[in-house]
This record gives C-alpha cells, sequence and structure tokens, in this order.
C-alpha cells in the first residue's frame, strides 16, 4: 500500500473565444498516465518553494508557481509569475486513494491564456498539445479516442457545465476549493471510483477504464 503523497499543481489554462482549454499528450513511455490527455501540470518541487518564499504567507504560493511553472516546461506558454501567481483561482484539491501506485496530492488552478498565446509540446514528457473545447474532449472520450484521467474527466465535465471562461473563474471564485478524496470500490466486477456530492461535480461514482497493457519501455521503466 502506498500511502506517501507526491504535493503536485495542475493548470486549467482557459481561452475565451471560443472557450476553451490547454491540454497535451503524455509520451507513451512514461510510468504513469502515459498517452493520457493531460492538463499541464506536475510535482511541486523546492525550487518552487524557494522562489516564493518571503512573497507572502498564502499556503498555496509554492502550488501556484509549480502549475505556471509546469505550463511553461510542457507547453512554452510562459505566463509572468509576477502579473498571474495569484490571479490563478483555485478549482478543487484531489488526493488519491490509498493504495494507489503514485499517489499525488494536486491543487487544479483556473488560469487565463494569452490571446497570442501559441502552444508548443516539450517533446519528451509531452508529445503534442492544443486548446481543445471541454464538450469535444469529453466525445473524443466516449468514441475511446482518447484517454484521460478521472480528475480529468471531471473537472472537463466541471468547465463543460460552466460553459464559459467567465462563468468558469465566477463560479471558482466564489466558492471555497473543495477536497475530494475518491473511494475505489468494484461493482459487477468493475472499478469504479466515489466522491462525495459536497464537492460540486456532477456525478458522484465514475467507472474506471479498463488499463491498457503497457508497452515494452513502460516495463523497462517500472523495473527501474
Amino acid at each position: 500500500m502506498n500511502n506517501h503523497m507526491i504535493p503536485a499543481a495542475s493548470l486549467l489554462l482557459l481561452r475565451t473565444d471560443p472557450f476553451s482549454v490547454l491540454m497535451g499528450k503524455r509520451n507513451e513511455g512514461l510510468v504513469f498516465g502515459a498517452n493520457h490527455w493531460v492538463f499541464p501540470g506536475g510535482r511541486i518541487d523546492d525550487a518552487d518553494h524557494t522562489a516564493v518564499a518571503g512573497l507572502s504567507n498564502d499556503p498555496l504560493a509554492a502550488a501556484r508557481h509549480a502549475a505556471l511553472r509546469e505550463a511553461r516546461e510542457e507547453t512554452a506558454i510562459d505566463l509572468d509569475v509576477a502579473s498571474n501567481l495569484y490571479a490563478l483561482v483555485p478549482l478543487a484539491r484531489w488526493i488519491a486513494p490509498a493504495g494507489t501506485s503514485r499517489r499525488f496530492d494536486t491543487w487544479f488552478f483556473l488560469g487565463e491564456a494569452p490571446p497570442e498565446a501559441v502552444p508548443e509540446a516539450d517533446g519528451s514528457e509531452i508529445i503534442e498539445v492544443a486548446f481543445v473545447e471541454p464538450n469535444a474532449m469529453l466525445l473524443a472520450l466516449e468514441r475511446e479516442e482518447v484517454e484521460l484521467l478521472p480528475p480529468t474527466v471531471l473537472n472537463l465535465r466541471w468547465l463543460a457545465a460552466a460553459g464559459s471562461a467567465a462563468s468558469a473563474f465566477k463560479q471558482a471564485a466564489a466558492r471555497t476549493a473543495p477536497l475530494v478524496e475518491p473511494e475505489h470500490f468494484r461493482r459487477d466486477g468493475e472499478a469504479y471510483i466515489r466522491i462525495a456530492a459536497a464537492t460540486g461535480y456532477d456525478i458522484h461514482e465514475y467507472h474506471m477504464p479498463s488499463r491498457k497493457k503497457p508497452t515494452q519501455s513502460q516495463r523497462r521503466s517500472e523495473k527501474t
């Protein structure tokens, strides 16, 4: 059982017209989330804490910095820290269930994309990037054209229900970002997660898709 928490942050970078969010496809050789489309994000490291030391007493400052840094590293969209650090709006905090192979404690933030921003994949961790309409990505999931992690699916559904960037920012700013602690369970031999209704998502049980077999490179990575 893995109960070690990995602090992380993720950025949902929104465009207004058309309403879309920045996402990237992870390399097939990665151990975690291979081939999945995700929002830019990753671990909160010591450098993030150092970068914001003395700026404020905001406990989320390092998480905010990590979200901006990961967006820059993975998608080449460089958002000025001084202007954007506290403009990010907390959307939710997800803590993966105990026993998962990588137990992330992840803050999700909303941010505004510069109109002129052109994303570029880093070519290593992320191999494709695009601004995508939430409903279009959810339709692609239904058609089994893409792979998405559960927090990504539910956050996309939340964005789709918001309907616009302005509404998403307004709704997120008007509430306390919920703490989401999914529980694993099985029904008729199928894997699900359950989340509390108070989290504000439109579904509270999510059927986990079957895990695809790892590639040879993934198997090598998992042994090292």
